[in-house]
């Protein structure tokens, strides 16, 4: 069990938080040190670009979710890009270098909800060749790390994250998309407890 990865993905109001540290106590009591980490957008250089270009009018709009952050249609192949390198640093450091001081890595959100994050975010057109190289290497790292999608209907979703309804609304439609086509292993919380949740990831997990 020692180094182990533990990666969830899944829309707001899914129940991952829950998961998560439900499987946190429980390897805990097992005398294992867990280690909870969180990856989605925006990071890093990223962030930090975003700060500085927003003050330009071009820039300073609605665009990137909540952020006060347009990305201009020239510059959306350019801005996957520098995403893409923002991550890096996220994904050495917690999937890497965490498990060498920790015996288990709980990603309460991973590679999946990074990916979902700027997709709709950013909104880049499909056709063009950066935006398939972002979805070619998102993808490989997310069956790469072999993410769990932990998923609801979006009526549920609502019903649990009611300030969260927009997000949800856009977010929802890539996830299912890229689970489905991606095959993901699945955990619906839809009708269960979180207790029912935990057990089932037991399963998937084999823990």
């Amino acid at each position: 069990m020692r180094g182990s990865l533990i990666v969830l993905g899944g829309p707001d109001g899914s129940g991952k938080t829950t998961l998560a540290l439900l499987l946190s106590r429980y390897l805990s009591m097992k005398g294992l040190r867990v280690k909870i980490v969180w990856i989605r957008g925006t990071h890093t250089l990223s962030y930090i670009l975003m700060v500085f270009l927003r003050r330009f009018k071009a820039f300073n709009e609605k665009g990137l979710h909540y952020y006060s952050f347009n990305v201009p249609p020239k510059l959306k192949g350019f801005w996957l890009i520098v995403e893409l390198v923002s991550i890096l640093p996220l994904i050495v450091l917690y999937y890497y270098i965490y498990r060498l001081v920790y015996d288990a890595i709980i990603s309460e959100r991973g590679l999946l909800d990074f990916a979902v994050w700027v997709l709709t975010g950013v909104k880049p057109k499909l056709t063009k060749t950066v935006t398939r190289l972002f979805l070619k290497v998102s993808i490989a790292w997310i069956l790469h790390y072999e993410t769990i999608y932990i998923r609801a209907d979006k009526e549920k979703l609502f019903e649990r994250k009611r300030n969260e309804a927009i997000l949800i609304n856009t977010m929802y439609p890539i996830y299912e998309i890229l689970a489905k086509e991606l095959g993901l292993p699945t955990i619906d919380t839809t009708a269960i407890s979180p207790a029912e949740a935990f057990y089932s990831a037991l399963q998937v997990f084999r823990i």
